[in-house]
């Protein structure tokens, strides 16, 4: 019996051995309709279940310039004017100096440099999307803002009532910028009604998307990060962990140009 049992032990461990190890399904990844080559280490999807490819062949096929610092261990892309930052075995990266969470990290594997393909492609201002059905990474320049979104840091106000106004193409954003309101840090409305709608994404805390939001008009309403809305707002109210004064959060803003979604502008504030 413990022979039979030893027989059947084996079986099981030459089959794992024999099993590809990428057993997962190929990625492919397309810029404008063109599949990328990799010549050696390929795209792949991580434990976080983010796709990650080696840094250059994209973002390079991007328009991009791409530098490594050994020093620091920094991926860093370039592109019309905005630069990416990406350190290795960390999940916050910059853009133009501002920081930004993801919820994973670039690593080095194969002697390689792998990054997560959405947070760079987007940081230089591509659309990226996904089609599940083949495991294919579908990258746009095209209609994108290539690097041209706008950064926007708010200033400190101590007028109750102020409201900061920022024209991106034919947006017309206006942000709730009073201080001293204790339960609204942040309100973001795109002031073009009732025509145009934006997407908010939190990306200094990304663990802030996923709740149950409170709405303009009272309601609840759960709002993942691809609800497409005319009004966001942020609340005190149920938000793990507990924003604190002195907090720093960075927000992304996306429109939609010729159809497309494009990032319209990164909004940061300093919580008071």
């Amino acid at each position: 019996m413990k022979k039979i049992k030893l027989i059947a032990l084996m079986a099981i461990l030459l089959m794992a051995m024999v099993l590809p190890a990428g057993a997962a399904p190929d990625v492919t990844v397309k810029i404008d309709g063109a599949v990328l080559s990799f010549p050696d280490q390929g795209a792949y999807i991580d434990s976080n279940n983010r796709t990650l490819v080696p840094m250059r062949a994209p973002m390079e096929a991007m328009g991009a310039t791409v530098d490594w610092n050994d020093n620091t261990r920094q991926a860093i892309f370039e592109k019309d004017g905005t630069i990416a930052v990406f350190t290795i075995g960390s999940k916050t990266y910059t853009v133009n100096g501002v920081n930004k969470t993801m919820d994973t990290q670039a690593i080095i594997t194969g002697d390689r440099t792998c990054i997560p393909i959405r947070f760079a492609a987007e940081a230089i201002g591509a659309r990226v999307d996904w089609d599940p059905n083949t495991y294919t990474v579908l990258i746009s320049t095209t209609g994108a803002t290539n690097g041209a979104a706008k950064t926007v840091v708010l200033e400190k106000s101590n007028d109750p009532a102020r409201r900061d106004f920022i024209k991106v193409g034919d947006y017309d954003l206006r942000i709730s910028n009073n201080y001293d309101d204790p339960t609204m840090w942040f309100g973001m409305s795109d002031a073009s009604f009732p025509q145009k709608e934006i997407r908010v994404v939190c990306t200094s805390h990304p663990e802030w998307n996923k709740n149950n939001r409170l709405m303009w008009d009272g309601t609840h309403m759960v709002q993942p990060v691809d609800v497409w809305t005319k009004s966001y707002m942020l609340f005190h109210e149920g938000y793990t962990p507990e924003p604190k004064s002195g907090d720093v959060v960075t927000f992304d803003v996306y429109g939609k140009v010729s159809g497309q979604e494009t990032l319209l502008v990164t909004v940061t504030k300093t919580l008071p």
